[in-house]
């Protein structure tokens, strides 16, 4: 925000170089969201509606014939021979084959949700559209200009140079059969529903779930443990105007209760985005469901709010394959007052980098779960360094 303000409030070419600058080496990561809560209303309403993308076959395939795709390293051109159907077909192996590699992991007990063909293929055009490059550049690049824009002094524009290709990176999600519930992050918190929520960073390790106030440089101020084992934890329910004061309800998240075995203990948590809200979901339940003494599972509230019996083997099975897509442009900040020398009218070149999460479930209940919109910006040169700006090719 501070560099917002300075790069704004720049009246000369050193005053905006002094404000960037202070940008470079870092990267800062934007979400959508945020940046959307910050502009003003008209800008908004341009920048950010968000139209119905057309998701028949025939547009997906003009799409791709215009850009290139990096599939678990794998680059696709979509201008080679059957490009598209190439691109596609390549990443619906990908999902059925980390599918299948996780039911692997499971014992045959009937219940476990496979994605088929059919769906695997849908989900490979969803993970398209997310990584379409008009949706996606236009989030980055209106991140990049509320942050970095003066109107008065410079204009953002597309780099020259080559767009690399889209990356989308396939597997199994890291909570599959839960093995490894190890999960930390910042959540929204509080005690009971007439308390504020209070950002909290939480580490869960080893049935131990370890709340925070602060995470950096690593996690510390410590404002409670809580044990898991025995733990109940409610299902998953969507957060409203009364769980969560909000202007915009729609990106309110979803709303985890877990009380200690003893009862003493109820807290909430809140996750902004669905897929989150999925792993520390799933991750808590596997943490309350652990093993206890003789090798019995302690009982627990199960994702369908049903108890499990003593005895049994919890085993989380429905979100069975995660896919993040990255999509990286670059940019150049211009003078308003151009001399015609390209080394002398760029003031700093930028790169943008547009990352999203999906998660996909199988079974007669599957869907996509998209997590959320993040742009990580990056000053790679500002003019007062003493390298050129403007390389030669």
């Amino acid at each position: 925000l501070h560099v917002r303000e300075a790069t704004r409030c720049a009246k000369s070419k050193a005053e905006y170089l002094g404000a960037i600058s202070r940008l470079r080496g870092r990267i800062i990561t934007l979400p959508v969201q945020w940046i959307q809560s910050q502009l003003d209303a008209t800008v908004v309403a341009a920048s950010f509606a968000e139209t119905e993308i057309s998701s028949s076959v025939e547009q997906l395939w003009k799409d791709l014939l215009r850009d290139s795709v990096e599939i678990n390293g794998e680059v696709l051109s979509g201008e080679s021979f059957h490009g598209p159907d190439r691109i596609i077909g390549k990443l619906t192996q990908h999902i059925l084959s980390s599918d299948a590699s996780s039911q692997g992991n499971w014992k045959s007990d009937g219940k476990q949700s496979q994605i088929n063909e059919a769906q695997a293929i849908s989900y490979a055009r969803d993970i398209l559209l997310a990584s379409d490059r008009t949706r996606s550049g236009g989030d980055s690049y209106y991140c990049a200009e509320n942050l970095c824009l003066n109107r008065n002094l410079v204009v953002l524009v597309p780099s020259s140079t080559e767009a690399k290709p889209l990356s989308i990176k396939v597997s199994l999600c890291e909570q599959r059969d839960v093995g490894t519930d190890d999960i930390c992050g910042w959540v929204s918190a509080r005690i009971s529903s007439d308390k504020p929520w209070k950002r909290q960073y939480l580490v869960l390790s080893r049935s131990v779930l370890s709340c925070y106030a602060e995470a950096e440089p690593k996690p510390h101020e410590l404002v409670e443990h809580i044990m898991l084992q025995g733990a109940n934890v409610g299902k998953l329910r969507k957060a409203n105007k009364t769980t969560v004061p909000t202007t915009n309800v729609s990106s309110a998240g979803q709303i985890v209760t877990v009380s200690t075995k003893d009862g003493r203990s109820v807290r909430e948590y809140l996750f902004k985005d669905e897929f989150d809200s999925l792993m520390w979901h799933a991750s808590l339940l596997k943490s309350a469901c652990s093993l206890g003494e003789g090798g019995e599972a302690n009982g627990t509230m199960s994702a369908s709010g049903l108890s499990n019996p003593s005895g049994t083997t919890f085993r989380e099975t429905t979100t069975a394959v995660g896919a993040i897509v990255n999509v990286c442009t670059e940019y150049k900040l211009c003078t308003l007052d151009p001399s015609g020398i390209e080394s002398e009218d760029t003031w700093a070149e930028l790169r943008t980098t547009f990352v999203q999460k999906l998660s996909l479930t199988g079974g007669s209940d599957g869907r996509t779960f998209r997590g959320e919109k993040v742009v990580r910006l990056e000053v790679l040169q500002t003019a007062d360094q003493e390298s050129p700006l403007i390389a030669s090719f």
